[in-house]
């Protein structure tokens, strides 16, 4: 990582555009050519959106995808808490509170703030009543992608949850599953 500061004028003037391509490639810039200030991760981005709330909380669904860098960033974020503690309203404005069960297994967690993991938001997608079936699928299978998640894996984990709303949504959803 670069500590570099520059402003947008003089990146592109010292930079030719091989540099420049090699630079974003690498990670070291973003799209519009302006250095990162720190490193986008998900730690960096959960902690960007949860670093207001008192209680640990994680990003579920479609936010836990946009911190995993696979997706564009939601309009209103969604999280759950980590805690036995109910959370009726967050302390972030653009933030919504889901009443979700969550193991430690299901979890990337650092200090206070965190992400379900590639597997939870996976399920968590498909169980989704509120995202139609094309933006789950294209979601789920980027998710899948990258963290090499087989569709066999999602099925299994499914029929394993006892209980669950939206199961049949979500075992239908998940058949028609391919990468």
């Amino acid at each position: 990582m670069h500590d570099v500061r520059m402003d947008h004028f003089s990146l592109t003037s010292h930079f030719s555009p091989a540099e420049l391509s090699a630079l974003r490639l690498s990670g070291e810039i973003n799209q519009d050519h302006d250095f990162w200030d720190e490193v986008q991760n998900w730690r960096t981005r959960s902690r960007k959106i949860l670093q207001q709330e008192r209680h640990p909380v994680v990003l579920t669904g479609i936010s836990a995808v946009w911190a995993l860098g696979l997706c564009k960033e939601p309009n209103t974020h969604t999280a759950s808490t980590v805690t036995v503690r109910r959370i009726r309203r967050a302390v972030h404005h653009n933030l919504d509170i889901e009443e979700r069960t969550l193991a430690s297994t299901d979890v990337w967690l650092e200090s206070t703030s965190g992400i379900t993991s590639p597997l939870r938001t996976i399920i968590d997608l498909l169980r989704s009543g509120h995202v139609n079936d094309q933006l789950v699928q294209g979601l789920c299978r980027n998710v899948m992608s990258a963290y090499e998640i087989s569709q066999e894996t999602v099925l299994r984990r499914l029929n394993n949850m006892i209980s669950v709303p939206n199961k049949r949504t979500a075992l239908r959803r998940a058949q028609e599953l391919y990468i």
